[in-house]
This record gives C-alpha cells, sequence and structure tokens, in this order.
C-alpha cells in the first residue's frame, strides 16, 4: 500500500502544472553533480549546491562544505560558482557567488558613406550574483516531528556591460524553499524563486524585471537499508528525483527526472534527464530534451564530480564538460541529537567511575552505519562490529562521543558516555580512612599531589600551603605581584605562595601575629583551621559564647564560637577522648576532609557527580 501511496504521488507530481516564472544566472550550472542529475535536485539538496537550488536542504548539512565549479561557455564566456556552509545549532547559514563574464564583444555600426556594416570597438558584460542563506528545521502540529525544514536565500544581483556600450544595474531578490521528509524514504519540495516584487534598476533609468516562479520536487529512495526501501542492499543507495519547473515566458511545465545510485561509498553514479525550451526562430519556441551523465568519487571529505550534457541544440564551442570539487570539513555542530539507535555499546558504561586512563570502547551498528568515529578518530569496522582505545589525559570528567556516520559521511546518530576518572596515590590505600576525601578533592583540582605520584597524607600542612587551598575553594582573585606587602608582612617577602597570603589575608580568612609574622612554613593548627574554613563559608557566630563541648577548649577561649558553628555545619568533629585539641598540628589527609565537607567544598564536589554537566569537547 505504501508503494502505491508514493507511485501516486510521483506520478501526481510529473503532472502537476503550477505558475509563471523563469531562472535567474544564479540558477544555471551550480554544480558537476547538480549538472549530473539535470538539476533535479530540489528534494535532494543535501550539498553546498542547496543555497542556489533550495535553502531548506542547507539544514541537512552536519559539517562546514565549500565548494566550486569552474565553466567556459562558447569558448569565451567565462563563469564561476561557489558556496560555504556553515552548519550552526539549530539552523545552517550559507554564503556564495556566480560570476559570469565576457570580453571583447564586437560592437557594429553603418558606415553612412557605403552602407556597409563596420567594427565600432568591442564591449564587456559581467553579471555577479551574490548569495546568502538560512535554513532552520521547524516542528508543527501536522508535520509533529522535526521532519520539516525551512529555508531562504537572499540575492545581490549585479549586472555590468562595459566598452563601446556602457551600463550596469543591480537588484535585490530572495527564494524561499522548503523540505518535507515524509517518511524515511520519501521526501517532497517546494521552491518559490525570485518571490519579492523587485527590479534590476540601471543607470540608464530604465528597469528590467526579475521573474518570479515555482518549482516542486520528489525524492524516493530505490535502494538503501532500510525496510521501506524497494531493494534492501547493505552499503548502497539509489534515489529517484523528480523536479517541476514551469517557466512564465512559455507557459509549460518543464518536468526533469534523475537517479544517482550509490553502489560504494566513494563511488556515485548519475543521469538525468530534462525538458528546455529553446528558440525554434525569431519568433517561436520549441521544446527538447536534453540528457546528462556524471559521477562522483568521494575521498576522506573530498568530494570530485563530473558531468557530462548531451544536448541536440548545442552550439559549436559550447562545453559539454562539467567538473567540481568540494571540501567537506568536519565541524563542532552536531545535527542530531543524541540517537542511540544507531550504536549498541557493550562498554564502557555510562556515569560510570574509575581509576583508569584508557578505556576499550566495543559496540556494534546498525546496517544504516557506514563508519564510526570515536571522539576525532574514525574507526575500521569488522561487519558491524568496532573496538578502540581511549586515553584521558587529565583527572576529571570525561565524556567519550560516538558518531555513527552513513552514505557520504551523513551523520545518523551519536551516543556520549560519561565517565569520572577519579585521582589516585601510590600511599592513599584501599583502606585508608581519608581515601574518599583526598581523591574527590584532588579530582576538582582543589588539592594537589607530589610529582612522585604521592600525596603524603600523613605530612603536615604549612599555613603557606593551607592558603592556597583556601584561595581555590573560595575561589579568590590573585593580586599581579608576586611579592607580600612589607608592612603587613616581614617573612613574606618573595616567598612562592605570597600572592595566595596576601589574597586570604585580604579577604579575612587568615591573619598573622602582632610582629607582622605570618610563619608561612609553620604547621597550620587546628584552631585556625577551623576559623579560616568558618570564615570561607561565610557562617555566622552565636551572639552568646556558647558553651564549649569539649573538655580542653574553655568557653573564654577565642575558637569556642567557630568551633560550634563548625560541629553544627559538619565541618569538624572531636576525638574520641571528647577533646578538641585545638592546638595540634593537622594533617593533609584532615585539612582534606574538612574542605570536602565545607559549604564551598561541596558544591565542588556535587558538580564532579552532577552528570548533566559532563559536555563534549575536542
Amino acid at each position: 500500500m505504501k508503494t502505491l501511496k508514493h507511485s501516486v504521488l510521483i506520478v501526481a507530481l510529473i503532472s502537476l502544472t503550477f505558475g509563471l516564472f523563469e531562472i535567474d544566472p544564479s540558477m544555471s550550472k551550480t554544480s558537476a553533480r547538480a549538472v549530473g542529475l539535470s538539476n533535479a535536485f530540489s528534494a535532494l539538496a543535501d550539498d553546498y549546491t542547496a543555497l542556489y537550488l533550495n535553502p531548506a536542504g542547507l539544514i541537512q548539512l552536519s559539517s562546514m562544505q565549500f565548494g566550486m565549479m569552474q565553466n567556459t561557455m562558447l569558448d569565451s564566456i567565462f563563469s564561476l560558482n561557489s558556496g560555504f556552509v556553515y552548519p550552526m545549532e539549530n539552523m545552517t547559514l550559507a554564503i556564495g557567488g556566480n560570476y559570469s563574464g565576457v570580453s571583447g564583444i564586437p560592437v557594429t555600426g553603418i558606415d553612412p558613406s557605403t552602407g556597409r556594416i563596420i567594427s565600432t570597438g568591442s564591449s564587456d558584460y559581467s553579471n555577479l550574483v551574490l548569495t546568502m542563506g538560512l535554513a532552520s528545521k521547524f516542528k508543527t502540529p501536522i508535520t509533529k516531528g522535526e521532519n520539516l525544514s525551512l529555508g531562504i536565500t537572499g540575492k545581490l544581483m549585479m549586472e555590468n556591460v562595459g566598452g563601446g556600450l556602457s551600463a550596469n544595474g543591480s537588484g535585490f531578490n530572495a527564494d524561499f524553499g522548503a523540505l518535507y521528509q515524509v517518511d524515511p524514504v520519501l521526501s517532497l519540495s517546494l521552491v518559490y524563486r525570485n518571490f519579492l516584487p523587485s527590479t534590476i534598476q540601471w543607470n540608464t533609468n530604465s528597469k528590467s524585471n526579475m521573474e518570479y516562479g515555482m518549482n516542486v520536487g520528489l525524492k524516493y529512495s530505490l535502494i538503501g537499508e532500510k525496510e521501506e526501501n524497494l531493494l534492501y542492499i547493505k552499503g548502497q543507495s539509489m534515489d529517484l528525483l523528480v523536479d517541476v519547473d514551469v517557466v512564465n515566458q512559455y507557459n509549460k511545465v518543464l518536468p526533469k527526472y534523475a537517479l544517482e545510485y550509490k553502489p560504494y561509498t566513494f563511488l556515485a553514479l548519475r543521469a538525468g534527464m530534462a525538458f528546455s525550451e529553446v528558440a525554434k526562430d525569431a519568433i517561436s519556441t520549441e521544446t527538447i530534451q536534453k540528457y546528462s551523465l556524471g559521477f562522483g568519487i568521494y575521498y576522506q571529505g573530498l568530494h570530485f564530480d563530473y558531468a557530462y550534457v548531451i544536448d541536440p541544440n548545442n552550439i559549436d564551442g559550447n562545453n559539454s564538460h562539467y567538473v567540481s570539487m568540494l571540501i567537506d570539513i568536519f565541524n563542532p555542530k552536531e545535527d542530531k541529537r543524541e540517537d542511540i539507535s544507531y550504536i549498541n555499546l557493550d562498554r564502557p558504561s555510562d556515569k560510570m567511575v574509575t581509576y583508569q586512563n584508557i578505556q576499550k570502547v566495543v559496540g556494534t551498528v546498525a546496517p544504516d552505519v557506514v563508519s564510526v568515529q570515536v571522539n576525532e578518530k574514525f574507526i575500521p569496522l569488522n561487519g558491524d562490529y568496532f573496538k578502540t582505545d581511549v586515553a584521558f589525559e587529565n583527572t576529571g570528567k570525561q565524556v567519550i562521543r560516538i558518531r555513527a556516520y552513513g552514505n557520504d559521511r551523513k551523520l545518523l546518530g551519536y551516543q556520549d558516555v560519561r565517565i569520572l576518572y577519579l585521582e589516585s596515590f601510590k600511599d592513599v590505600s584501599e583502606k585508608y580512612w581519608a581515601k574518599k576525601y583526598i581523591e574527590e578533592l584532588a579530582t576538582t583540582k582543589l588539592i594537589k599531589g607530589y610529582p612522585d605520584k604521592t600525596f603524603g597524607p600523613n605530612n603536615m600542612v604549612k599555613r603557606s600551603e593551607f592558603a592556597v587551598l583556601l584561595v581555590r575553594t573560595k575561589q579568590l582573585e590573585l593580586s599581579n605581584s608576586n611579592q607580600a606587602d612589607p608592612d603587613v608582612f616581614v617573612d613574606v617577602a618573595s616567598h612562592w605562595a605570597a600572592p595566595y597570603i596576601m589574597a586570604v589575608y585580604d579577604a579575612g580568612l587568615m591573619s598573622g601575629d602582632r610582629t607582622r609574622h605570618f610563619y608561612p612554613n609553620r604547621s597550620a593548627i587546628r584552631s585556625e583551621v577551623v576559623s579560616s574554613l568558618v570564615k570561607m563559608d561565610g557562617l555566622s557566630l552565636p551572639l552568646r559564647t556558647p558553651i564549649s563541648k569539649f573538655a580542653d577548649v574553655p568557653n573564654s577561649h577565642w575558637v569556642n564560637p567557630y568551633i560550634d558553628v563548625a560541629i553544627a555545619n559538619g565541618l569538624v568533629t572531636g576525638y574520641p577522648d571528647g577533646t578538641f585539641q585545638p592546638d595540634r598540628q593537622v594533617s593533609r589527609a584532615e585539612v582534606a576532609k574538612f574542605v570536602y565537607n565545607s559549604k564551598l567544598g561541596q558544591i565542588f564536589i556535587k558538580d564532579l557527580f552532577d552528570w548533566s554537566t559532563y559536555k563534549y569537547s575536542k
């Protein structure tokens, strides 16, 4: 039934008759691929040529493209067509240009004395069309999914006649395009060309109208790897293309038909037929058939296309051979949402926490997939199976992106695997009491180990080291100077931690003694650490002196209020014997736990395990 529906649509499209229009200069000879398909391209529109033939198709591109074609007609008319496409997150932008020109056109006149035709000089002619296109996908109540694409191409047209005859003109117009994917194998298109009521204004005070019109198209996938295809062949595809142009000055339907067959991912074969209206004599025209043949070769993003046109009305000197080049450059934009239906990943698992810097990526792909890219590396397929290793350079948040591509490197979908690669140290054993605090905090880069891959958990924390930790956790700004103000501290001067010490002093988190000494190399003690952490978290001290919870901390002790607040907020604890030991030196493991439990420290830890914040980047 579906096949019958498609057949009826094809026949109906071929027999349609629309309003009137005339193709402008930017429509002719856009690329060898389009020429090889007799320009039956509006429902295909999957490369930079869409800028000229159906701007809605630009949204199909998942990579940057640059393409161009040069041609010479009648041995003297030079033409150059080019385009550049840049896909973005929700839209695609394209720019291009179409130039044609000829010089040395003979200008003749009649000699009044003899009545003979004589040469009076020569003239030049050039035509330049600058284009800019924009396309995006839309979701409507009728189309449901985002299978409707709309696009527009603005065109600035400039013509110039020089030499013996001199004139120039310019004007602006635009094309509107729509592309609707009915189902996985059928697409319909509509293009309304030069829909603005504008003209080309000449400096001779004359105007020339820009013809407008309509084109409808159809693409039907005869061969492919989908259930809906008429014929299923893995790794191959064939598209039937039908376009219908109605040109206003002839008021005739001029259809175009084409086939594009891809027996391999690197090769495309093309054939097309187009009905064209040409001059029969001075007052009448006739409809002729033009045929085209072509092929395309693709290699690592480089496209080479060739076309040959069989024109029964061809003029000697007119070129029937066309060649164009296209460069396909992979782009940061992923024009697909994450789609795991094309990829069956065996390992690694999503949201994995690991200590291993090398991860094996193993899985299989759907029949539609012809190539797989893991991060930025293409992986060879063994049937539908792929395997590779991914190495992480740094600890922390990691995302592995597996992309699945179909024919012509069309992105079918991708899958992201989020992995937390934890820091580890040789001297922090599996059963060490502070292992969790040390490793997770080190992964946030708030604390660091030593160059020999050890952490020194039982080493005492120096006051200078603790100052650095406070700066990182509080995210304080450092001064540009590497030296401390001698009027503040006399023993810091050119110490390596001077900027950090001055930052915590200015923030009111640490201080020195009355003699203006900071003692950067002295070990930090518990009372100093607790008071600094309370200040860092912005916790308020009680209005009244609290009753001390520890036998060795009198109510009148300066640190008692800080300890009371720190205990209440889970920053620190006392010892089992009921003491706090405020003057005891603090080890690196202990300070890791304290910062881990702080309000600001928890922001870093929660972010580390917030999988929604994991984003892929090259």
